[in-house]
């Protein structure tokens, strides 16, 4: 099996990851907004649950979810997050769609969507 060193951002250090079939990227973008609780923020909500259900039926096997930072946090604004994942791992070209159809999304948000790309250790 071959391993390919991956930098680890916290602490300068790499870390060694399989490079093999069950190594694959999984893609989590995250954000503050201005809602305060599910009811304020239906409409937002079906909008983005809309564009997942469009980028499952452009990319068959694609799994898609929202979260929301849980309350008691020590931050102040509300965090959803989107994770995005395929059993054989998302291509160059599965991210570029997600990305492209997640971008304005939610336009109603507070600062930037931040993306980050995860790969699987075990």
């Amino acid at each position: 099996m071959h391993f390919t060193p991956m930098p680890c951002r916290a602490s300068n250090t790499v870390l060694d990851v399989p490079d093999s079939p069950r190594s694959s990227t999984e893609l989590y973008g995250y954000y503050h907004t201005g809602y305060t609780d599910k009811r304020s923020s239906h409409e937002v909500i079906r909008a983005i649950n809309a564009a997942h259900v469009q980028l499952r039926a452009l990319l068959p096997g694609l799994q898609t979810r929202l979260l929301q930072r849980a309350p008691g946090d020590v931050l102040s604004k509300i965090t959803w997050m989107e994770i995005f994942s395929h059993p054989q791992g998302l291509s160059e070209a599965m991210i570029a769609l997600i990305l492209g159809t997640m971008a304005e999304l939610p336009a109603q948000r507070l600062g930037p969507r931040v993306t980050e790309r995860f790969v699987t250790v075990v």
